[in-house]
């Protein structure tokens, strides 16, 4: 009898454990499910993007698409070269990827009333734009295909922006997919070992950049633009003419350092082409980038500049010397302007005398043949 019962109780508790195992297993299973599903999935408020519109037509709005998918697969991917990498700026109906989309006045966010150029700039239109994210999530594996990261281990990325001048008409080389010369540019690149990266040119390239400031080598603003497309190495060249005349200028920048020279040829392919067979020669041999050609280029370091006074007189008497062809702002810095100036014809001494004819230019110590010192007086 008592054996009976305690067989019983015996059965009764195993019962109990198998019950109780199986509430854990399930327990378990679906924390997992809970843990795993969190780790991968981002943040809504990533797939979410504000971007400034001109209007609410048709195409700018599909502007404001690319512009918004841009940042958002970037964002997402944590890989500021993604949009690049998937082409977005080419995309034709990015609606498979939204879920809701919405216009917002800019005064509703600012507040601001008064007509001043910031303020202007602020009352464009704004487009929200919220992505779906399994459709983001799947459009961003579509770039870790196979082919990709053979391609990032052999080639040496290097980002161009390029403004031609063709009779008057001023544009930048963009990577729309139908561009001939952006598609030459590329195939040239590879066979350097060189992956060139052509701008998208999407709204955000736009309000960055314009073809002047390409034109006259603006580092300031061109190196703000090239951040999101990660490149340690950024490539500038301006060509101009028409016919059988074409003139180029090309600047490197690498590690802060920068590698100037001109060039010319009888086409503008031919000139491009020219340009860049240069440019891989110093990407890929060190000594060579060292021993580039940057006569044309001296690096201007003015102190004693102390209002905007002293800047316009200063500019003013460099603009106007026989010697230079351009004169840009690299950096200002308390009391001293850097610039960046571009002599007409090599003549290094011809410039340093016109300084010096100038009582108001007093020459410092050197640094190097391409770097001048002055202090104005």
């Amino acid at each position: 009898m008592v054996s009976a019962i305690i067989a019983n109780l015996w059965s009764k508790l195993q019962h109990e454990r198998i019950l109780s195992m199986n509430k854990i297993a399930w327990i378990w299973l679906g924390l997992s499910f809970l843990f795993f599903a969190t780790a991968y999935a981002a943040d809504p408020a990533a797939y979410v993007a504000t971007v400034s519109v001109k209007s609410q037509t048709e195409d700018d709005r599909l502007l404001g698409f690319r512009a918004a998918l841009s940042q958002v697969v970037n964002q997402v991917s944590g890989n500021r070269g993604m949009a690049y990498q998937l082409k977005v700026s080419g995309m034709t109906n990015l609606y498979p990827y939204i879920q809701r989309y919405y216009y917002q006045a800019a005064s509703e966010e600012t507040g601001e009333d008064e007509e001043t150029l910031d303020n202007i700039v602020k009352k464009t239109q704004r487009l929200v734009v919220q992505f779906d994210p399994l459709s983001v999530d799947n459009l961003i594996k579509t770039a870790s295909l196979p082919a990709t990261p053979a391609v990032a281990v052999h080639l040496t990325p290097v980002l161009l922006w390029l403004s031609v001048n063709e009779k008057g008409k001023a544009w930048l080389l963009s990577d729309d997919g139908e561009n001939p010369l952006a598609k030459q540019v590329k195939f040239m690149g590879k066979n350097k070992n060189l992956d060139i990266m052509v701008p998208m040119f999407d709204l955000d390239d736009v309000n960055a950049l314009s073809v002047s400031e390409v034109d006259k080598m603006n580092i300031s603003s061109i190196s703000q633009a090239s951040a999101r497309y990660g490149s340690e190495l950024i490539l500038v060249g301006s060509v101009a003419g028409q016919d059988k005349d074409w003139k180029a200028r090309w600047m490197l920048l690498k590690n802060g350092k920068r590698f100037a020279w001109d060039d010319h040829g009888v086409s503008l392919n031919g000139a491009v082409l020219s340009g860049l067979l240069k440019a891989s020669d110093m990407v890929n041999n060190p000594n060579a980038i060292e021993t580039a050609n940057n006569k044309g280029r001296i690096i201007l370091t003015v102190s004693g500049i102390e209002n905007v006074t002293h800047y316009a007189s200063v500019n003013a008497y460099l603009q106007n010397l026989n010697e230079v062809s351009s004169v840009s702002i690299l950096r200002v810095e308390p009391s001293r302007i850097i610039f960046d100036v571009v002599l007409a014809s090599d003549d290094r001494d011809g410039f340093v005398k016109s300084l010096a004819a100038n009582p108001h230019f007093v020459a410092q110590p050197n640094v190097s043949t391409q770097e001048l010192n002055y202090t104005w007086k």
